[in-house]
């Protein structure tokens, strides 16, 4: 059993760092490698270090260190090292010297409940004089004793000059070494006994055990397929938690409890969407501010809420698109869904996908939103002109006033699902833009003339449900809050690949 050379052991607070506030044992040990004059001390009238502790009464200490018999008896130091009686030489005699089990048994009595308790942020601070000299290396030997379990911080309070880890300008962590070729190099490996962590150049690339051998934790790519697994066991007998190329899962006594995989997150027989497809904010910089699935209800799935409310028309009826069980909105026999005000300025923007099972070739107007813009109704929608059919269906965006800014589809796929994208700058301005597919379609002018209808928020028709989306289906509409460009456009149907 080692032996430990220090001056004083106390509770307090700690009044410095990342701790400060919290409860703290302060073990000071004996000795330094500096005799730092200190602080306090007027330009060129430097005290030699063996005045040290210095008082300004010449007779506190009476000229007798001897005279003192414990380090709390001294006086005050106003000037020099606030803690220089604990390297001073004239006060080595109130050092004291005790087993590793002794000093613990000091530290133990100090604490309110008579043992470090996890539900407490009690830490211990080592400090000096310099705790980490050559010949103070007891301090494994102390923090492994069984009483210092529940130990949550330790903190060491050192002048840095005795060299026992090094972070070189290149960024190799070193310990017991001044070259590295590797980020951390260890002569002899890496070994925390017994039995608690292991680095070997063949084997395991890491593993950490329990003191038993039993295997903890285990990174191994020996086999080509990185893998790490928390408890026994393997990648296919099944770990506690085991990832590899597949995934993340949670697999208690080989018992499926949670996946993470690359398509989304399996809870039981629940499954977590995280696809770019499922995300409300699919560019990332807080633009997206309504997003409506379509998935078995008219829902807001972004982070404001704005849900439907209210059904213009029959029951709501949703079928089955696509493989993975993805739902849509067969808005013809549905009618249109009133929203929530969800802007009231320019400019915006609009996303949807939708499924078209005839285009119209006669007079007819299908909506897809019908919005409400400072008091002005905008339309956007699929629009075969009345006085001119033969034009064929284009999509539209139609202004209350006399703005009907039209562009051609690049193409017309029936039972196809597409991608739309309308980007309106500001009141019957000659800058929107329509996107099918992510591609910039060509905008054929403004009709003009007034538009009639009431101003409102409604999904898949008019404020009056007489203009209604009766020609498909809808898979989901995003809205936002800004105008987009041409490339965010593409990168909506780039990404968003869940109906194609």
């Amino acid at each position: 059993m080692g032996k430990l050379r220090y001056s004083e052991v106390f509770y307090s607070v700690q009044g410095e760092g990342r701790f400060v506030g919290v409860p703290s044992v302060f073990l000071r040990v004996f000795g330094c490698n500096f005799e730092c004059a200190g602080f306090g001390q007027e330009r060129g009238k430097l005290i030699a270090t063996d005045q040290m502790p210095y008082f300004t009464d010449p007779k506190a200490d009476k000229n007798h260190p001897e005279a003192y018999k414990s380090i709390e008896e001294l006086p005050v130091t106003p000037i020099g090292c606030d803690s220089s009686a604990s390297w001073a030489m004239k006060y080595k005699h109130l050092q004291l010297t005790e087993t590793i089990e002794q000093v613990q048994q000091r530290i133990i009595d100090l604490l309110p409940n008579g043992k470090y308790d996890e539900r407490e942020d009690i830490h211990l601070v080592i400090t000096g004089g310099e705790p980490l000299l050559g010949w103070q290396r007891v301090w494994p030997e102390l923090l492994e004793l069984g009483r210092s379990i529940g130990l949550k911080n330790i903190t060491f309070e050192t002048n840095g000059t005795n060299e026992r880890a090094r972070i070189d300008g290149s960024g190799n962590f070193m310990i017991g070494s001044t070259s590295a070729e590797a980020k951390l190099d260890v002569t002899g490996g890496v070994s925390i006994s017994s039995n608690g962590v292991t680095v070997s150049p063949s084997g395991y690339d890491l593993k950490i055990r329990s003191n038993t051998g039993k295997l903890g934790i285990h990174i191994d790519n020996s086999s080509g397929t990185p893998t790490l697994e928390f408890g026994t066991g393997n990648a296919t007998t099944g770990g506690a938690i085991t990832t590899n190329s597949h995934g993340i899962f949670l697999k208690p006594g080989n018992v499926d409890k949670l996946k993470v995989e690359p398509d989304g997150v399996r809870s039981f027989a629940t499954f977590v969407d995280t696809s770019y497809h499922a995300n409300p904010d699919p560019l990332g910089d807080g633009s997206g501010i309504a997003y409506y699935r379509l998935n078995y209800n008219f829902q807001d799935s972004g982070r404001f809420g704005n849900h439907g409310q209210g059904l213009q028309g029959g029951d709501p009826t949703f079928a089955l698109v696509n493989s993975s069980g993805e739902p849509c909105w067969n808005n013809p026999t549905d009618g249109a869904i009133n929203l929530p005000n969800l802007k009231n300025s320019y400019p915006f923007s609009m996303a949807a996908w939708i499924n078209v099972s005839s285009w119209p070739t006669t007079g007819d107007n299908d909506l897809i939103m019908n919005l409400s813009i400072g008091g002005q109704r905008v339309s956007l929608c699929i629009c075969c002109w009345g006085s001119v059919p033969q034009d064929g269906a284009d999509f539209y965006i139609m202004y209350g006033g006399s703005g009907h800014y039209y562009f051609r589809p690049s193409s017309k796929p029936t039972n196809t699902w597409i991608h739309v994208v309308y980007s309106v700058v500001d009141s019957n301005n000659t800058s929107h833009r329509v996107y099918q597919n992510g591609a910039d379609l060509t905008t054929r002018g403004n009709r003009g003339g007034a538009h009639g209808g009431s101003a409102g928020w409604a999904m898949g028709g008019n404020a009056g449900n007489s203009e209604r989306f009766a020609m498909g289906r809808i898979g989901s509409i995003r809205f936002f809050n800004k105008a987009l460009t041409a490339s965010e456009a593409n990168t909506l149907y780039t990404n968003d690949t869940f109906y194609t």
